[in-house]
């Protein structure tokens, strides 16, 4: 049976802008299979410095036709101004206004993520419309130990999980019962990456932008320790911590070591965001000047 389904993503690939292509294959599979997919991505205006059209239809490589939906709104990183936090309002509001707007209501919806489900569920309860999380490798930012959102878990109805570890972290939040989740691990799409031994020359050419370049053969297994060796020297270089004082002029900064960076404390003051964070060298670098020395 075909649905209408509904995603709720923070972002969705464009061209140019290539980020989140995992949830453009899951949506364009659904429509290939068929269903009617409609994606509601709200569209950051502070990020991408532009606007976008708020309506964008493509066809997939089989044909079948897609909504995106991109309603324009400002951002202002992970800001938290005594427990509101204005991009998620912002987004938040932008969503449910998209949903109530669509022309015909979802059978399914589906939020990539469990903020991006949660925004949806007074829309799908009040339409009794049957809610699904999936939940990847990045921080489960809900948190259900108190019981303030059991109306949410409890109207969940099912939680699709990339690993074992995703579930637990999902349970362990109170958000989710053993009995809805289950485990799909990604995967690849063999008819897209094929075999090419036959097609190119050898040597292959050397990356002059890589990092570092170690030569190993699949075939024989010759240089599998010096590439462990550089695998771990490398993990261990994004380890190095430092604390810094990143004043809120420089807001692109503050959002570019939250999505580069992980995040050890933060805390805001009334000079700037006072940030620990494990860095990489490049991290290191940008943060330098604002370094506060222990």
């Amino acid at each position: 049976m075909n649905r209408n389904i509904c995603f709720i993503t923070d972002d969705y690939p464009y061209k140019g802008h290539p980020i989140n292509t995992f949830v453009k294959n899951i949506v364009d599979a659904l429509a290939d299979n068929g269903n009617n997919c409609i994606v509601i991505a709200p569209f950051s205006i502070s990020r991408n410095k532009k606007l976008h059209k708020r309506l964008e239809i493509y066809t997939t490589s089989k044909g079948k036709t897609v909504k995106v939906y991109r309603p324009n709104i400002f951002t202002f990183s992970n800001y938290n101004i005594l427990g509101f936090k204005p991009t998620n309002f912002l987004f938040n509001k932008a969503v449910c206004k998209a949903l109530n707007n669509l022309e015909e209501k979802p059978d399914v919806i589906y939020g990539h993520f469990w903020r991006n489900a949660f925004t949806a569920y007074r829309y799908a309860q009040r339409n009794n419309i049957p809610l699904f999380v999936a939940t990847g490798e990045s921080v489960i930012n809900l948190n259900n130990k108190n019981g303030k959102l059991d109306n949410f878990a409890n109207y969940v109805t099912g939680v699709i999980c990339v690993s074992t570890k995703n579930k637990e972290e999902s349970i362990e939040k109170g958000l989710t019962t053993p009995e809805k989740c289950r485990v799909i691990p990604n995967a690849i799409d063999p008819s897209v990456f094929n075999k090419m031994d036959n097609d190119v020359e050898l040597p292959l050419p050397m990356d002059t932008m890589a990092r570092d370049i170690v030569q190993v053969s699949a075939w024989k297994g010759d240089g599998m320790d010096v590439l462990l060796e550089r695998v771990e020297k490398l993990l261990q270089s994004f380890r190095k911590s430092m604390t810094a004082l990143v004043p809120y002029t420089e807001g692109s900064l503050i959002g570019w070591v939250h999505g580069r960076c992980e995040i050890i404390k933060e805390e805001h003051t009334a000079e700037g965001v006072l940030l620990e964070v494990y860095v990489d060298e490049e991290s290191a670098n940008r943060l330098a000047k604002f370094k506060v020395e222990e």
